[in-house]
């Protein structure tokens, strides 16, 4: 996880969020397909189509259109991002099969474990100091905690259905992003977002089925 997580960035730290995000949101379409042609997993026409709608929805609501027309040379973290994707298809794949076999609760306390213990290697092998401001502890804590019940909630979901079905779930978490922006921060939600959401939202209501 963590080295998809240091591609993304390094994508985003040498390219534009409007080329990088929505090929790195494109992630699912790995886990689908190790899902369907190597865990066997099945998915009808309807979910199928919803899943469609849902990984589409999110490529389109992680990006602003006028962004994208701006870019002059939209290609220099492209690879960066399609390493992330490879890298959180796949783990995502094998986190849905170790559920199937040991559990939901125990794979999701390992990759936490695996996490923390990268970062603590990390900050002691590059000896950076790593301090938080007061002002953002609380910040830093909520996104922590809401970042561990996710993936928790993550696990769970795929004690209950495939991760053909519950990945491209996750695809629409752009979607809540978006719609918190423009509630909190006034931002403008443009055209391509807005088909975006409804993408979304009609392909959760086909997943439903």
């Amino acid at each position: 996880m963590q080295f998809s997580w240091g591609a993304f960035y390094k994508g985003l730290q040498i390219d534009k969020v409007a080329i990088i995000s929505p090929i790195a949101n494109s992630w699912p379409i790995i886990t689908i397909f190790i899902g369907i042609f190597l865990l066997k997993e099945f998915l009808t026409w309807i979910q199928g189509i919803g899943v469609v709608f849902v990984i589409v929805g999110g490529v389109f609501v992680s990006f602003k259109f006028k962004d994208l027309l701006k870019l002059k040379n939209p290609a220099k973290g492209v690879k960066y991002a399609l390493v992330g994707v490879l890298g959180w298809g796949i783990l995502f794949s094998f986190v849905g099969y170790m559920v199937t076999k040991i559990g939901w609760f125990f794979p999701m306390v390992l990759i936490k474990t695996i996490t923390t213990l990268y970062l603590f290697i990390y900050l002691k092998s590059t000896h950076k100091e790593f301090t938080i401001p007061k002002s953002g502890l609380i910040f830093v804590i909520l996104v922590g905690v809401f970042e561990v019940l996710a993936i928790f909630a993550y696990g769970l979901g795929v004690s209950f259905h495939s991760t053909a079905i519950v990945a491209p779930i996750i695809a629409g978490v752009p979607m809540v992003t978006v719609i918190l922006a423009k509630i909190a921060f006034k931002e403008t939600i443009e055209l391509n977002q807005k088909f975006g959401i409804a993408s979304i939202i009609l392909g959760l209501i086909l997943l439903a089925l």
